[in-house]
């Protein structure tokens, strides 16, 4: 069985373009992943700073709520950190890109419904058989 999780960008009404991007692998790769993750939030930087709840791009990016006062250099290096932890898990990656008028004219009825109660959660995932 393999199992997916994806997460969008740029479904508001003032976003040009749409991605969708995401993880996918079997049991024992996102075990793996999330035994690497772990160990980055517990240890970010090889401890120079104090452990992390969660990882979230953009207050990484922007140095914002835990990643306050983490420089340009600390913030690069934890997200190459968690790239790697990706790579050496085995997982797979994917990711889409559409103009937001195309997203708009595909994505509708209860395909709308689904994405407004898909919004309540940080990403979605998927199980294959």
């Amino acid at each position: 069985m393999l199992t997916a999780y994806f997460d969008d960008s740029g479904t508001h009404a003032s976003s040009n373009i749409v991605l969708v991007a995401g993880i996918f692998g079997t049991e024992w790769q996102l075990r793996s992943l999330d035994r690497l993750w772990q160990k980055q939030l517990e240890r970010p930087l090889d401890r120079a700073n104090p452990p992390l709840r969660r990882f979230h791009a953009t207050d990484c990016y922007n140095s914002t709520n835990e990643f306050l006062g983490w420089s340009r250099t600390e913030t690069d290096f934890f997200s190459h950190e968690l790239r790697t932890a990706i790579i050496d898990s085995g997982v797979s990656a994917y990711g889409i890109g559409i103009q937001r008028s195309d997203w708009d004219q595909t994505i509708t009825g209860n395909l709308r419904g689904f994405r407004k109660a898909q919004q309540q959660s940080a990403c979605c995932w998927l199980q294959l058989w």
